[in-house]
């Protein structure tokens, strides 16, 4: 069984569940910022100076930029989050008590200082004292001091709404769920790790100063909110040429001393030409700079650590449309903030950016209601009946209900889907995403729903959604999944996130044509679409895949880098040679690099354990896994690899225990139940095997390897026509899957059943390319 790391095949976590910020309005001081510093290095224009940029804090900009300061106060970002003071908590702490899954929490106040005693069945109470507040409307979080540095967010939360809405209250955000502790979104875990989970978007400039040795932090701040630097970057450079260019001193600098320069408004319009409804874009900056600058904090994403470069993709890996983050049509199921959403969108290919629509200082938006999307969308022609199909002034008219439904995440908080999709009710039956119509008319079917929307367009149906098509064959394993995904892959007039996806997706289905495909989108211009191509093609031959992907290792995107380095731990770096081989052992060395920034998790762990053990040094390889596992139990791939390690040494029985182990705390049992049954397998113990093998399958029907390898062990082991009925069960559950259609031909034929084993090869000749 192959070692499974989390940045190679499983991905990484991304932004914990508490990494989103709320505001409301309460009035505070910003905090005197710690001593200035430097800068994580970025490069420069050859015309700007060498001297270091560092921090100045928000209290330097408003010196000049008082306006910008003024909106911006009360902001969401704002009030990211303080320090704990009656005027900055908003819960009740007059001994309030809140019990959750045997769990009971104490909150107290004594003058200034509040705390929380925290209480299990037959465990003596523990007292935290609690630091600072996080956020403040929908909900506010209170973060807590556990020593070492480390502080951790607690997941009872006040309802901050008003009690007419069901506000002001205490309440858990996993309320229907029982987390003991050792549950990775228990909240003591690492999921409610300040430092490392949430710190970067909630605080300016945050440098998480994790130490392995001790399992302690050391983060640092120049603000504790979300301040202008934030966004702006750096601002001593800046500030310096400000000062003399006030003076009368011409200092050309490019951006102003700034890295890049965000947009400016009034350098941006929107103009509705004569007999256009929709606006085109006339003037001003690309939009990438503002991008780059929302998109850390508004996107799900993985953190690659700091580096050289200043465009998103150098610094983090953005999440993809997979499963089960996304809907296959799109849609936000998991919380995924917006910047994947947008990426998706018409507004974003055509130019549209964030501060086209929310002032960035204020986060407000720049009007109310449909007066918002009328700068760009001729209100008669689209706040119209005959467009939303709607009386007037009502909420259906409205247009973020149709093409920006909402879901609510953390119990309180909606959040709208900033894909800008177009209602298609036959679509979103079929590939089970929530459809805006019969959310509304819960008392018709989607069918009726489609019916309407033809008729009031004069037999104009909603434009199929080839996309979302293609991605739900995909994870169905339908008939005619490659086909739709080469499509989309290979369509540039699609968003590059979604011809990403799918590119991604094809991995599964290695062919030749995928090769060429694979091959030819490496080049892509989009560093989504290029490291899709890399992860793709980490399922080709490994001739093919060196061949492939050897110019991707020194591509001119970080993440698409480590993308190529993480798809060639395997027997395809062996292939290369001269330059492309020391490109390999750069990119490795980066991706080393950013594992090790995410040495504080068992995933970051388990993927260093990895590079050791490839590297030869299995003692270490054993050291980091046990570390996996004694921070995070729950974690599955550490208790796999640290088993497949001692395989790896010939010990079988350590290998079973570790399993067995595993098992009593991870939270993917089925497929620790798989790993178990092929090591007792293994170690010819077949009948107990067979029962894992089977606990496994049974699990987790949805995972084909689960079942192939179930009804490979039940063949060898005489039982043959079970086999073929759990081969069969697979088939229809996915008839796509070429492997399923071939061990049905050689089985049937082996079992002497021709016809049967003619009506599959059939089957498996028409999946060919």
């Amino acid at each position: 069984m192959p070692l499974i790391g989390s940045f190679n095949r499983l991905g990484y976590a991304g932004v914990a569940l508490v990494a989103s910020l709320w505001a409301g309005g309460c009035d505070q001081r910003e905090p005197p910022p710690p001593p200035s510093r430097t800068a994580p290095p970025a490069p420069r224009d050859k015309s700007a100076r060498t001297d270091p940029v560092t921090f100045v804090g928000g209290q330097t900009c408003a010196e000049c930029h008082r306006q910008q300061h003024a909106r911006w106060r009360g902001s969401h970002h704002d009030l990211a989050m303080d320090r704990v003071s009656p005027q900055t908590v908003r819960g009740d702490f007059a001994k309030s008590r809140f019990t959750h899954a045997g769990e009971t929490f104490q909150f107290s106040r004594e003058d200034e200082a509040y705390s929380v005693s925290v209480t299990r069945p037959g465990e003596p109470p523990r007292t935290f004292p609690i630091r600072y507040t996080f956020g403040i409307s929908p909900l506010q979080q209170y973060l807590v001091d556990v020593g070492q540095g480390r502080l951790q967010a607690l997941s009872v939360a006040w309802d901050t709404r008003d009690k007419t809405e069901g506000g002001q209250r205490w309440f858990h955000l996993h309320a229907s769920d029982r987390l003991a502790p050792g549950h990775r979104l228990h909240w003591e875990s690492a999921a409610y790790t300040w430092n490392s989970r949430c710190a970067d978007c909630h605080s300016t400039a945050v440098v998480r100063g994790y130490r392995p040795a001790s399992d302690s932090y050391e983060t640092e701040y120049s603000s504790i909110d979300v301040s202008c630097e934030a966004c702006h970057g750096a601002a001593s450079r800046h500030v310096a040429w400000a000062r003399k260019k006030a003076a009368g001193s011409v200092d050309p600098l490019p951006n102003g001393g700034f890295s890049a320069s965000l947009l400016a408004p009034k350098e941006r319009r929107w103009v509705l030409g004569d007999g256009a409804n929709i606006a085109h874009l006339v003037g001003g900056l690309a939009a990438s700079a503002e991008l780059d600058a929302c998109a850390p904090c508004h996107s799900r994403r993985s953190d690659l650590g700091p580096g050289l470069g200043n465009d998103f993709h150098d610094r983090y890996r953005l999440a993809l449309l997979g499963d089960p983050l996304y809907f296959p049509d799109g849609q936000i199921k998991e919380e995924v903030f917006e910047y994947g959403s947008f990426l998706q969108s018409k507004m974003h290919l055509r130019g549209v950016s964030c501060s086209d629509c929310h002032d960035p200082h204020s986060l407000e938006l720049r009007a109310k209601g449909n007066t918002l999307c009328g700068t760009c969308h001729r209100p008669s022609h689209y706040d119209a009946a005959a467009h939303h199909f709607h009386p007037a002034g009502t909420p259906a008219s409205e247009c973020v209900t149709c093409h920006m439904p909402a879901t609510t995440y953390m119990v309180v908080d909606p959040r709208r889907d900033h894909r800008f999709g177009v209602p298609n009710p036959a679509l979103s039956k079929k590939v089970g995403s929530p459809d805006v119509c019969t959310g509304c008319h819960t008392d018709r079917t989607h069918a009726w729903a489609q019916a309407a929307i033809v008729q009031r367009r004069r037999g104009a149906a909603p434009a199929p959604s080839t996309p979302g098509d293609a991605l739900w064959l995909a994870r169905e394993g339908q008939l005619g999944a490659p086909q739709a995904l080469k499509a989309i892959a290979s369509a540039t007039q699609l968003a590059p996130i979604i011809r990403a996806s799918a590119l991604e997706a094809l991995g599964s289905y290695p062919s030749p044509s995928m090769s060429q495909l694979v091959g030819a989108l490496g080049k892509d211009a989009h560093p989504l679409v290029r490291r899709a191509a890399a992860s793709a093609a980490a399922s080709l031959p490994p001739e093919q895949l060196s061949r492939l992907i050897a110019p991707l290792l020194g591509d001119a995107v970080r993440s698409v880098r480590i993308e190529a380095a993480s798809s060639f731990l395997g027997p395809a770096a062996s292939m290369l040679a001269g330059d492309d081989r020391d490109k390999l052992q750069r990119a490795l060395a980066e991706y080393a690099a950013v594992r090790e920034y995410d040495a504080a998790s068992a995933e970051g762990l388990v993927d260093l354990a990895d590079l050791a053990r490839r590297s030869g040094d299995r003692d270490e390889a054993k050291r980091l896994l046990e570390r996996a596992i004694a921070k995070d139990a729950s974690f599955s791939p550490a208790h796999l690899n640290l088993a497949d390690l001692y395989r790896e040494r010939s010990d079988s029985e350590r290998s079973v225990r570790a399993l067995e182990a595993g098992l009593k705390h991870a939270e993917d049992t089925a497929m620790l139940e798989h790993a178990l049954g092929l090591a007792l397998i293994r170690a010819k113990r077949h009948p107990q095997g067979l029962k894992h093998l089977h606990a496994a399958y049974r699990a987790s029907p949805e995972r084909v390897r689960f079942g192939y390898v179930y009804a490979v062990a039940l063949f060898d082991s005489g039982r043959q026509r079970d086999a073929l009925q759990v081969l069969e069960e697979l088939h229809a559950r996915r008839p796509g899957d070429a492997s399923v259609l071939s061990v049905l031909v050689d089985y049937c034929q082996r079992m002497g059943l021709p016809d049967e084993a003619r009506r599959y090869t059939e089957r498996l000749e028409a999946l060919s390319d």
